[in-house]
């Protein structure tokens, strides 16, 4: 290495054990400024899976106003912690939702099973319904639709007449 105080700049890489480059230059301008950065390795993120969607399903009548939706959720990437977000309509197109609600991740990132979710209560009509999984580097799963796209359940608080 020359001299600091000798003309131009002196740069240079150094890997340590870690296997992390650091980058450093010296410049002529300022012989005892030196700067440092530490380089991350590239890592990839993989979306969460889409979700299973376990009940409400089969366009089946509830009286319950406030249906518990059940479904399971996993991510492939280890240690993700996984949220998802719900959204409930009386039209296929989820154009304007009656609920859409995005909770926050907790627990463990191993695959979660019947996580529920629980609406405000809805009115007598027909629904569909859907959950997506977000993990912890805001990467989204696809949609999963209850009953394919079709009437997910109806909510019927009247009953049968006689």
């Amino acid at each position: 290495m020359s001299d600091v105080h000798g003309a131009g700049s002196h740069e240079g890489p150094k890997t340590p054990a870690g296997g992390v480059t650091m980058s450093w230059t010296i410049g002529t301008n300022d012989p005892y400024s030196i700067s440092a950065a530490a380089l991350k390795p590239a890592v990839t993120n993989t979306a969460p899976n889409t979700p299973t969607i376990d009940n409400f399903n089969t366009g089946a009548c509830t009286a319950d106003t406030t249906p518990s939706l059940q479904f399971d959720l996993s991510d492939p990437d280890s240690g993700d912690i996984v949220k998802y977000q719900v959204q409930i309509d009386d039209e296929a197109t989820f154009s304007s939702p009656y609920v859409d609600d995005t909770t926050e991740g907790s627990g463990s990132a191993e695959p979660r099973s019947n996580v529920t979710h629980t609406p405000t209560a809805l009115n007598q009509d027909a629904y569909y319904w859907r959950v997506k999984a977000i993990d912890d580097d805001a990467a989204e799963s696809s949609w999963a639709t209850a009953n394919s796209g079709a009437i997910a359940f109806y909510v019927d608080t009247t009953g049968p007449t006689a």
